[in-house]
């Protein structure tokens, strides 16, 4: 155990991960079993339980306490106080702002086709590349 986090027994850290020691008596921890992808994001107070799947880049920003068997796609955002329960899906690029007691899946927002000019695009393209 560093002091003030405890890391259970079969967990994989990516590379570049960088995840915060508690602060104050109550240690904060990392489940067993637990797979945490390059470049995530791990702050003060985060709790994960086990068996959680965090993918790459995501951002846990302090406080957030996850369940069991909890997963977080890639570039997920779970905002500054968040409970996650057992079984919670977060998809891909996902922002969590509120709180789940129970196994829910969230998703972001899929991207919308917008209409635009495909001349105007190929020019655009072609300024960039004299750039």
């Amino acid at each position: 155990m560093i002091e003030g986090l405890k890391i259970e027994r079969d967990v994989s850290l990516g590379a570049a991960c960088t995840v915060n020691q508690g602060l104050g008596e109550i240690p904060r921890y990392i489940g067993l079993d637990t797979k945490i992808d390059c470049g995530v994001h791990i702050a003060h107070y985060s709790a994960n339980g086990s068996r959680n799947v965090i993918a790459g880049n995501a951002d846990f920003r302090g406080s957030v306490t996850t369940g069991k068997d909890v997963f977080a796609g890639i570039n997920a955002t779970i905002v500054n106080g968040i409970t996650l329960a057992d079984g919670c899906f977060v998809g891909a690029g996902a922002i969590v702002t509120w709180s789940y007691k129970s196994a829910v899946k969230l998703i972001a927002l899929r991207a919308k086709p917008q209409k635009y000019d495909v001349e105007d695009s190929a020019i655009f393209i072609k300024c960039l590349c004299i750039i």
